[in-house]
């Protein structure tokens, strides 16, 4: 959608919908700009984007916001940044080291509040009211019975906004130099 000849494939997809073989159109996003340009340019039913709780972009400056304004249905995806959330501290590769202090409050967080660091991470995404679904990812049954266990928890996401990072070289593992 976002190279030239897009809107074609967007018209495309609208007669997919109205035949009825098709529910929804839906985009996977990474950007601020990208939201701007899609609600600029196109209808979508549907978005996936990156957010948790370093990765609190979208939050601060509105999209969530703007995308439930044009009633688009939000799915959260990288609510444990591949992975990096749930790692212990000692396993962290050390290109993480200019945010392990961020990491570290992360921890301390969760055991402050007698939670997992699975049970903060996933409970901060599904606290935003503006997201509808969050998509994740299981290596093992354990691990899809503990996100089932802990998808009822919510917390208070502006008394975590300090864990908030904003250099997208962790933030975005396409980034990532490990």
């Amino acid at each position: 959608l976002f190279l030239p000849g897009g809107e074609k494939l967007l018209h495309m997809l609208e007669g997919l919908k109205k035949k009825g073989v098709i529910k929804k159109i839906g985009v996977s996003l990474y950007s601020s700009e990208q939201i701007d340009f899609l609600l600029d340019n196109y209808s979508i039913d549907l978005v996936q984007l990156p957010v948790n709780i370093l990765d609190q972009r979208l939050i601060k400056n509105g999209r969530l916001d703007k995308l439930k304004k044009y009633n688009v249905e939000i799915h959260a995806r990288s609510a444990f940044l591949q992975g990096l959330l749930l790692m212990p501290l000692d396993d962290i590769p050390s290109w993480f080291d200019p945010i392990k202090s961020v990491l570290k409050v992360f921890h301390k967080e969760a055991k402050e509040r007698n939670m997992s660091i699975l049970e903060l991470a996933l409970g901060f995404v599904q606290s935003i009211h503006e997201i509808d679904k969050v998509v994740v990812g299981v290596n093992s049954l354990d691990q899809f019975k503990n996100i089932i266990d802990a998808s009822s928890i919510n917390v208070n996401i502006d008394e975590l906004s300090h864990l908030s990072v904003s250099d997208s070289r962790f933030l975005n593992p396409s980034n990532w130099r490990i």
